[in-house]
């Protein structure tokens, strides 16, 4: 698995629903690191979208990681959690020399202090996909073990990526939206 085959990949799923729901083009909502796949899709393939629509956007995964180690860390001195400060420091501030298990540690941090929404993984998303009639324990299980797997193989491509290689021109709508905490 590459990025380069995600993002093909997800061209193939996009010109299947195109075709299912019989519509020219589409609208694709992206967020989070789903941003990397979705920027990357509509500037290789602009004909198959009416819009972009983003939420917290990777620009460059390098400075994006540094500063959320950065912001983590002050959550942490500040509720005086000096095991997971110590956790944080270990890894060191430079994301670039990060291996898989410091981005983790990083990304697990973060999660834990997450605001406004401390754990929005457990506390948002797996209540919701827990309650919701089309997905199966099974169904769950599997999209959680694809993330990792699939997080392991594109690591170091995912730990070089910036938007900015896609060019400055975007050929359909953009929208933008930032979540600030409360």
């Amino acid at each position: 698995m590459t990025f380069d085959r995600r993002v093909a990949d997800a061209i193939e799923v996009v010109e299947f629903l195109r075709k299912h729901l019989r519509k020219d083009k589409v609208i694709l909502l992206a967020e989070s690191m789903g941003t990397l796949t979705g920027t990357s899709l509509v500037m290789r393939r602009p004909g198959l979208f009416d819009a972009l629509v983003v939420t917290d956007l990777y620009v460059n995964m390098a400075r994006n990681e540094a500063r959320k180690c950065q912001l983590t860390l002050d959550r942490l001195r500040a509720a005086r959690n000096s095991k997971a400060v110590a956790a944080l420091e270990r890894i060191g501030a430079d994301s670039t020399q990060w291996d898989l298990r410091a981005w983790n540690t990083n990304m697990g941090r973060a999660f834990k202090t997450n605001l406004p929404t401390p754990n929005p993984d457990r506390s948002l998303l797996f209540p919701l996909a827990l309650s919701s009639p089309i997905y199966t324990l099974r169904d769950l299980y599997t999209l959680f073990v694809g993330f990792q797997w699939s997080t392991a193989q594109m690591f170091e491509e995912f730990k070089a990526y910036d938007v900015r290689w896609l060019g400055i021109r975007c050929e359909v709508s953009f929208f933008l939206f930032r979540v600030r905490p409360m």
